[in-house]
């Protein structure tokens, strides 16, 4: 359940991978399931922009949109 106080926790991402970089420079070696960088393109999903070209992989086409366009339905 989300999106009330009784719902799950959540973070903003990028202070989550601020955090990650911080503690990733000071010497911690984080593998949640991944270093912070690898982590980052996983959960953000650009890695399906950049590799659909590859028709190997056999990923739709597709290409990035600024976030602004779908919030303000453009």
């Amino acid at each position: 359940m989300t999106g009330d106080d009784d719902g799950a926790g959540s973070i903003e991402y990028t202070a989550l991978f601020r955090l990650m970089n911080a503690v990733e420079r000071a010497g911690v070696i984080t593998r949640f399931p991944h270093n912070s960088t690898l982590y980052e393109l996983l959960t953000n999903k650009a890695w399906v922009h950049m590799l659909c070209a590859n028709p190997s992989l056999r990923i739709p086409a597709t290409v990035p949109v600024p976030k602004m366009w779908i919030e303000n339905d453009l």
